[in-house]
């Protein structure tokens, strides 16, 4: 299948020092298909008035942030182009990548201006280094893609979801608490599907479970069809941290069918209640606090519309300022944040009754990006009985 171009803008110094560096970048961009305009030296002298022009008229701006002017021994400044058209970027909301050389300031940059890696120049081509540079500009391009060319080029071409609504919530009864997960989609198929599709809920940070502990009680409940399809689970994991199960749609989907369905996953062990019972060194940083429960979805089908609503419960006594959303690209763990996707995310933190709802909504969620929040279990002492 053929690849959907986007059109970027590529800012970079025009130093024949930095030739190769720049070459290197696009080359990547290329093969990538994002197309990347004032990468010649012809636009050296481009005026800023055209160079906003040109920004305005991409859809994300590529940054090469290389050394310029030395600022100490350890220090450098990025060039002062590349600093104005980051600026010009910001100020259209334009979606932004920085590859940013090791020893270059970016302070007032982190936070702002979206997405940045690291590089060394003189370790460009090792394995490890080319291959995280071509994840972050490929992840960056499909951010850029629009819902349309999303559904079509992300992932498998056999179905799509018209939406996914994921609700997390902590209940309590008496003294108490359990997790309780519910994932409801539709499905909506391109193509004869026979496959099975798969479903899984799991502790990202397990905590010590007794030997008597329940294993997890999870259903599956079809809500309707363009047939009167029937789904047939085989569980391939099942403890009290954790389930896998395969899912076998009956008859199988032809071209334009469309099958609802929940599935919805409890336990006790999904994430630590009490402070007593994180372990210390299994922990996520987050603008620079630590926090050690995270949860939320990673989008595994290419996804029109996602919903995601967590509730704690006025006895457990979260507020507000506990919460913090995040996007991450994840691939076994979150390996950057992605704060220019959070904006797109539209986080809401509302209080109803004692109950805190936090509610996230995304259209064309990215694939194997963690939507989620992180929060602090609470010192049971203190919990509100």
């Amino acid at each position: 299948m053929k690849s959907v171009a986007v059109n970027v803008f590529f800012s970079c110094s025009f130093s024949d020092e930095d030739k190769n560096v720049n070459n290197f970048f696009h080359s990547i961009a290329k093969a990538l298909e994002v197309n990347c305009a004032n990468v010649d030296t012809s636009h050296a002298l481009t005026p800023p008035a055209q160079a906003k022009q040109m920004i305005n008229d991409s859809q994300g701006l590529i940054a090469i942030c290389t050394r310029r002017t030395k600022k100490d021994d350890n220090e450098y400044i990025m060039p002062t182009a590349v600093q104005e058209e980051l600026t010009m970027a910001f100020a259209m909301n334009l979606p932004v990548l920085m590859f940013v050389e090791n020893e270059v300031l970016i302070d007032g940059f982190k936070s702002n201006y979206g997405t940045y890696k690291l590089f060394d120049r003189t370790k460009l081509k090792d394995d490890d280094m080319t291959y995280a540079i071509i994840k972050a500009i490929h992840e960056f391009k499909l951010m850029l893609v629009s819902d349309y060319n999303v559904l079509i080029d992300q992932g498998v071409d056999e179905f799509y979801a018209e939406y996914l609504y994921r609700l997390l919530e902590l209940k309590c009864s008496g003294d108490e608490y359990a997790w309780e997960y519910t994932n409801t989609k539709k499905l909506k198929f391109l193509k004869p599907y026979k496959k099975a599709l798969k479903t899984a809920a799991w502790a990202e940070f397990p905590v010590e479970v007794p030997s008597d502990a329940e294993v997890v009680n999870w259903k599956i409940i079809v809500h309707g069809g363009s047939k009167d399809f029937q789904i047939k689970e085989t569980v391939q994991t099942l403890t009290p941290l954790c389930f896998e199960a395969l899912m076998k749609i009956e008859p199988h989907p032809e071209v334009d069918d469309y099958i609802e369905f929940s599935v919805i996953a409890k336990s006790k062990y999904f994430n630590p209640l009490w402070l007593d019972q994180i372990d210390p060194k299994k922990k996520h940083n987050i603008n620079e606090k630590d926090y050690y429960c995270v949860d939320g979805t990673i989008p595994i089908q290419r996804t029109k519309k996602a919903i995601l609503e967590f509730r704690f419960p006025r006895e457990y006594g979260m507020i507000h300022n506990d919460i913090i959303p995040f996007v991450g690209s994840y691939t076994s763990n979150i390996d950057y944040l992605v704060p220019s996707e959070l904006e797109r995310f539209k986080p809401r933190i509302d209080n109803f009754a004692g109950t805190l709802c936090i509610r996230m909504e995304v259209n064309s969620p990215l694939l194997h990006h963690y939507y989620g929040i992180a929060w602090n279990p609470k010192n049971k002492t203190k919990a509100i009985a």
